[in-house]
């Protein structure tokens, strides 16, 4: 029965991604010419975010920068619960594999975050990420917000460096 089904390759995942593939093949739902070529989804190794898990703070407003091994930006995003979010890129992201390292920059609140969020996208031009018109306009709109009630934005930079790729991170 199972080599009926298209079974037999010893991952269950991949086992029943090509039988649903093929599946949806022969009653047309499928019809693209290469819908024979297409592969499982990255399915990551569990052990591979608990090695650097425990580094990410679980809240607080951050801005993080994935950066591969030769320290290009691949990736700029704020979020306030850092775990939740970098595990969310870890899953789903084909990309994930060229993060060697990520930075995490501490920020007072959202609009901070969303700010900082915007300059290091313009000056490192992350290769996965970018800032469009409807961002910089909602960003104005912060920055007016963020002045009128005289909040620091301006603070230096300071990173925290969590290492993924399994060499020590360097501050």
């Amino acid at each position: 029965m199972a080599g009926e089904l298209g079974w037999g390759s010893g991952d269950p995942l991949e086992d029943a991604f090509s039988w649903v593939h093929r599946v949806a093949n022969e009653r047309g739902i499928i019809s693209s010419p290469s819908a024979g070529n297409l592969t499982p989804p990255r399915m990551p190794d569990p052990s591979e975010f608990e090695r650097f898990r425990h580094q990410l703070p679980s809240r607080g407003h951050v801005v993080y920068v994935l950066l591969d091994t030769e320290g290009q930006a691949l990736y700029v995003g704020q979020t306030g619960q850092p775990r939740v979010r970098i595990r969310t890129h870890w899953r789903s992201q084909d990309w994930w594999p060229e993060v060697d390292r990520i930075e995490l920059h501490d920020v007072a609140d959202e609009l901070e975050a969303r700010m900082l969020e915007y300059e290091l996208t313009e000056e490192l031009a992350p290769r996965h990420s970018q800032v469009t018109g409807f961002e910089f306009i909602k960003l104005q709109h912060m920055q007016d917000s963020v002045t009128s009630r005289s909040h620091k934005v301006d603070r230096p930079r300071k990173a925290t460096v969590v290492s993924v790729g399994g060499k020590p991170a360097t501050s």
